[in-house]
């Protein structure tokens, strides 16, 4: 099987599916020492001004360990999701950084049911507002490796 990089763009991904593997209080204390309202108000008063960055990995739950389940975590953006969270948010805009193997563990696990659009690494580039920021950055390292 020939393995793919995919961008999958979904323009309202549910927030309640997002995670973050990093302590929620290292998160919130994170957002507070370094946004703290502001973020806030930034969304309330722009909305979400580009996507965050997903990534849709399969994992083993401890307690159940034959049985795989997706995680779908923020990378970077845990500040953010902490963010929507707090605003009562239920979809942000997101760019889903997966391979094409992941797919089929994705669509059972109802993780596709969200409306996305396949892109190009060009047309992912038109979703940011400042190409040289951070999450673009990273989205141009998962291509390129």
């Amino acid at each position: 099987m020939e393995i793919w990089k995919l961008l999958l763009y979904f323009e309202k991904f549910p927030v309640a599916l997002l995670t973050d593997t990093r302590p929620d209080d290292f998160i919130k204390n994170a957002y507070v020492q370094e946004f703290g309202e502001k973020l806030i108000d930034s969304l309330i008063r722009e909305g979400q001004r580009e996507p965050i960055i997903i990534n849709g990995d399969e994992y083993k739950r401890p307690e159940t360990p034959t049985n795989s389940h997706p995680l779908i975590k923020t990378e970077p953006g845990g500040r953010r999701l902490y963010a929507f969270r707090e605003l009562g948010w239920t979809h942000c805009k997101a760019v889903l950084l997966t391979y094409n193997f992941m797919i089929p563990i994705l669509k059972k696990n109802k993780i596709l049911d969200a409306p996305f659009q396949m892109k190009t690494r060009d047309e992912s580039k038109e979703l940011f507002v400042d190409h040289t920021d951070h999450p673009y950055v990273r989205l141009e390292n998962f291509m390129n490796h």
